[in-house]
Protein backbone atom coordinates (compact mmCIF):
# COMPACT_ATOMS: atom_id res chain seq x y z
CA UNK A 1 0.00 0.00 0.00
CA UNK A 2 2.46 2.53 0.84
CA UNK A 3 4.28 1.93 -3.16
CA UNK A 4 0.81 3.20 -4.28
CA UNK A 5 1.17 5.77 -1.66
CA UNK A 6 4.72 6.93 -2.78
CA UNK A 7 3.12 6.74 -6.79
CA UNK A 8 3.86 9.21 -8.85
CA UNK A 9 0.43 8.65 -10.62
CA UNK A 10 -1.35 8.21 -7.74
CA UNK A 11 -4.76 9.75 -6.81
CA UNK A 12 -6.73 10.15 -3.38
CA UNK A 13 -9.91 10.20 -5.18
CA UNK A 14 -9.21 6.64 -6.94
CA UNK A 15 -10.70 3.73 -4.42
CA UNK A 16 -7.98 1.23 -2.68
CA UNK A 17 -8.87 -2.45 -3.76
CA UNK A 18 -10.17 -5.41 -1.55
CA UNK A 19 -6.65 -6.68 -1.00
CA UNK A 20 -5.24 -3.10 -0.44
CA UNK A 21 -7.83 -2.81 2.25
CA UNK A 22 -7.14 -6.19 3.71
CA UNK A 23 -3.97 -5.37 4.09
CA UNK A 24 -4.25 -2.17 5.98
CA UNK A 25 -6.74 -3.26 8.13
CA UNK A 26 -4.49 -6.34 9.18
CA UNK A 27 -2.03 -4.12 9.76
CA UNK A 28 -3.57 -1.75 11.56
CA UNK A 29 -4.71 -4.31 14.18
CA UNK A 30 -1.36 -5.87 14.71
CA UNK A 31 -0.24 -2.46 15.69
CA UNK A 32 -3.15 -2.30 18.47
CA UNK A 33 -2.47 -5.40 19.51
CA UNK A 34 1.39 -4.79 20.19
CA UNK A 35 0.46 -1.69 21.51
CA UNK A 36 -2.24 -3.13 24.14
CA UNK A 37 0.36 -6.34 24.87
CA UNK A 38 3.26 -3.33 25.72
CA UNK A 39 0.70 -1.02 27.33
CA UNK A 40 -0.11 -4.33 29.69
CA UNK A 41 3.72 -5.08 30.65
CA UNK A 42 4.25 -1.76 31.74
CA UNK A 43 4.77 -0.16 34.90
CA UNK A 44 2.04 2.42 36.14
CA UNK A 45 4.57 4.71 36.07
CA UNK A 46 6.44 3.83 32.76
CA UNK A 47 2.82 4.43 31.17
CA UNK A 48 2.38 7.79 28.85
CA UNK A 49 -0.16 9.83 30.32
CA UNK A 50 -1.63 13.01 29.62
CA UNK A 51 0.19 15.03 31.90
CA UNK A 52 3.75 12.99 30.18
CA UNK A 53 2.13 14.15 26.98
CA UNK A 54 1.88 17.65 27.27
CA UNK A 55 4.36 20.43 28.34
CA UNK A 56 5.48 21.40 31.64
CA UNK A 57 3.95 24.52 33.14
CA UNK A 58 5.69 26.71 35.69
CA UNK A 59 8.44 24.58 36.60
CA UNK A 60 11.25 26.34 37.53
CA UNK A 61 14.96 24.76 37.56
CA UNK A 62 13.28 21.12 37.22
CA UNK A 63 15.32 18.70 35.86
CA UNK A 64 14.14 15.99 34.11
CA UNK A 65 16.39 12.57 33.76
CA UNK A 66 17.19 11.59 30.59
CA UNK A 67 15.14 14.79 28.91
CA UNK A 68 17.01 14.83 25.71
CA UNK A 69 16.67 10.83 24.79
CA UNK A 70 13.47 11.21 26.23
CA UNK A 71 12.19 13.97 23.93
CA UNK A 72 11.07 11.72 20.77
CA UNK A 73 9.28 8.57 22.96
CA UNK A 74 7.57 10.95 25.31
CA UNK A 75 8.42 8.99 27.74
CA UNK A 76 10.31 9.48 31.20
CA UNK A 77 12.19 6.88 33.07
CA UNK A 78 12.70 6.73 36.78
CA UNK A 79 15.07 6.29 39.38
CA UNK A 80 14.29 3.03 41.86
CA UNK A 81 14.46 6.19 44.50
CA UNK A 82 12.10 8.00 42.49
CA UNK A 83 9.58 5.22 42.07
CA UNK A 84 9.91 5.15 46.26
CA UNK A 85 8.45 8.48 46.25
CA UNK A 86 5.94 7.87 43.66
CA UNK A 87 4.76 4.78 45.33
CA UNK A 88 4.87 6.88 48.88
CA UNK A 89 2.78 9.81 47.45
CA UNK A 90 0.27 7.42 45.47
CA UNK A 91 -0.09 6.24 49.52
CA UNK A 92 -0.51 9.13 51.26
CA UNK A 93 -3.10 10.15 48.28
CA UNK A 94 -5.17 6.96 48.71
CA UNK A 95 -5.11 7.70 52.30
CA UNK A 96 -6.34 11.44 52.15
CA UNK A 97 -9.24 9.70 49.97
CA UNK A 98 -10.34 7.29 52.75
CA UNK A 99 -10.10 9.67 55.33
CA UNK A 100 -11.84 11.86 53.36
CA UNK A 101 -14.55 9.46 52.77
CA UNK A 102 -14.89 7.87 55.91
CA UNK A 103 -14.88 11.68 57.94
CA UNK A 104 -18.64 11.57 55.45
CA UNK A 105 -16.81 15.59 53.95
CA UNK A 106 -18.22 16.54 50.69
CA UNK A 107 -19.87 13.07 49.56
CA UNK A 108 -21.51 13.67 46.61
CA UNK A 109 -24.76 12.50 45.74
CA UNK A 110 -26.86 11.59 43.02
CA UNK A 111 -29.80 13.53 42.08
CA UNK A 112 -31.50 10.46 42.67
CA UNK A 113 -30.44 9.39 45.96
CA UNK A 114 -32.13 12.91 47.43
CA UNK A 115 -35.00 12.29 45.86
CA UNK A 116 -35.38 8.98 46.97
CA UNK A 117 -34.50 10.39 50.53
CA UNK A 118 -36.83 13.23 50.62
CA UNK A 119 -39.47 10.73 49.30
CA UNK A 120 -38.77 8.52 52.74
CA UNK A 121 -38.79 11.62 54.47
CA UNK A 122 -42.08 12.85 53.39
CA UNK A 123 -43.39 8.88 54.29
CA UNK A 124 -42.16 8.72 57.69
CA UNK A 125 -43.56 12.29 58.59
CA UNK A 126 -46.80 11.67 57.22
CA UNK A 127 -47.07 8.16 59.29
CA UNK A 128 -45.75 10.06 62.56
CA UNK A 129 -48.86 12.52 61.32
CA UNK A 130 -51.11 9.51 60.71
CA UNK A 131 -50.15 8.26 64.43
CA UNK A 132 -50.42 11.58 66.03
CA UNK A 133 -54.08 11.95 64.80
CA UNK A 134 -55.02 8.58 65.82
CA UNK A 135 -53.96 8.81 69.42
CA UNK A 136 -55.47 12.00 69.31
CA UNK A 137 -58.91 10.66 68.24
CA UNK A 138 -58.83 7.86 70.59
CA UNK A 139 -58.16 10.24 73.75
CA UNK A 140 -61.23 12.44 72.55
CA UNK A 141 -62.81 8.94 72.14
CA UNK A 142 -62.05 7.60 76.03
CA UNK A 143 -62.37 11.30 77.60
CA UNK A 144 -66.05 11.35 75.59
CA UNK A 145 -66.90 7.65 77.22
CA UNK A 146 -65.32 9.07 80.60
CA UNK A 147 -67.41 12.49 80.73
CA UNK A 148 -70.11 10.48 79.96
CA UNK A 149 -69.52 8.10 83.01
CA UNK A 150 -69.17 10.80 85.44
CA UNK A 151 -72.66 12.80 83.98
CA UNK A 152 -74.44 9.49 84.51
CA UNK A 153 -73.14 9.03 88.49
CA UNK A 154 -74.23 12.35 88.70
CA UNK A 155 -77.71 11.99 87.74
CA UNK A 156 -80.14 11.78 90.74
CA UNK A 157 -81.14 8.66 92.13
CA UNK A 158 -85.11 9.43 92.43
CA UNK A 159 -84.99 9.85 88.26
CA UNK A 160 -83.93 6.12 88.13
CA UNK A 161 -85.92 5.21 90.54
CA UNK A 162 -88.94 7.19 89.18
CA UNK A 163 -88.27 5.15 85.35
CA UNK A 164 -88.10 2.01 87.12
CA UNK A 165 -91.39 2.55 89.07
CA UNK A 166 -93.27 3.27 85.78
Amino acid sequence: TRDRFLDAGYSPFVLPNDDEVFVFREAERSKREEARKKAGEQKIWEKPTATTRMAPRNFRNTEFPNASASLGRRQMTYSRQDQALIQQAVEVIRARKKEKEDSGGSKKEGIVEIVEQKKEMFLVEKTVNNIRDEITRLKQIANDKSTALEQSEKMPVSYTHLRAHE
